[in-house]
């Protein structure tokens, strides 16, 4: 079992992973839409890690702010083809730290929390296949005009 303190390392490590792989660092103030989708982005990554103050802490935030991040995630992932890139990024980055840490995802002990996260990665997975199919035939178009 992790310790908070060990939990709180490894998501700053994790923005901090993110921001040298996207090469900047993250606007926490700006509300320029392509800020918001980073760090939307990047506080859905690590939900599993961590409870909303923790993640909220990372970013000088009020745990409120991380409960409307949740919420925005769905309409972002069906609505925005960016977002999804940056929360796909964010997750292989938060994925991977939390492997290279050994901190393992924290669940509740009841189902529900289980199936929540297992609904979001199957969302994610479906939108990504939805894109993927979009750019395909986009590309078999431009191909064939040419």
């Amino acid at each position: 079992m992790s310790s908070k303190s060990e939990r709180f390392a490894l998501l700053v490590g994790i923005k901090r992973a993110y921001e040298d792989d996207i090469g900047e660092k993250l606007d926490l103030v700006s509300r320029v839409h392509d800020n918001v989708e980073h760090r939307v982005a990047l506080s859905n990554a690590m939900r599993p890690y961590a409870i909303q103050t923790d993640i909220a802490r990372v970013f000088d935030k009020h745990h409120a702010t991380i409960t409307h991040y949740i919420k925005e995630h769905q309409p972002m992932m069906e609505y925005y083809p960016d977002y999804v890139v940056k929360y796909v990024n964010a997750l292989r980055i938060a994925e991977n730290m939390a492997e290279m840490t050994g901190i393992l995802p924290r669940y509740s002990t009841t189902d529900s929390s289980i199936q929540e996260q297992l609904e979001i990665y199957r969302t994610a997975i479906v939108e990504l296949q939805r894109r993927a199919k979009k750019l395909e035939t986009l590309f078999a178009k431009q191909e064939f005009a040419d």
